[in-house]
Parts: C-alpha cells; structure tokens; sequence
C-alpha cells in the first residue's frame, strides 16, 4: 500500500530526501513545505514533486499519510 508524504524544509538535505521518497516505490505522493514558500516550489518544479503547501499547519491539515521534518 503506497502512502504519501510531506516534506518539510526544502534545504539541501530536505531536497535530497524529497528526491528518494519521490523515487520509491511505496510513495504515492510527495508534497514540500518550507518556510521560504520560493524555496518549496523550486524543489516541486526540479524535482517533479506532487505540490507545494503554503504552511506546515496547512500540511498537517491535508490528507497526507506521514510527515518528515528536515530544519
């Protein structure tokens, strides 16, 4: 059963994240939320991840299945 996932803080270590859960099988979606919202919606667009959340409170409001925290 594939899950999805939010990814918070988009840095270097953020994004690299991203881009492994974007790449897993069992990942049905991967959504980005940083603080600097230019920073999540360039990660989104290079990466080719599923959306961007405006806040880490909007995130936890959404439907994703898990959350992980890279700040």
């Amino acid at each position: 059963m594939a899950f999805s996932i939010g990814v918070v803080g988009l840095g270097q270590f953020g994004g690299q994240f991203a881009h492994l859960f974007k790449l897993h099988p069992g990942v049905s979606a991967v959504y980005a939320v940083d603080e600097l919202p230019e920073r999540a919606a360039r990660a989104a667009e290079q990466l080719g991840l599923d959306g961007v959340m405006g806040s880490f409170e909007e995130l936890l409001a959404s439907d994703v299945d898990a959350v992980a925290i890279f700040t």
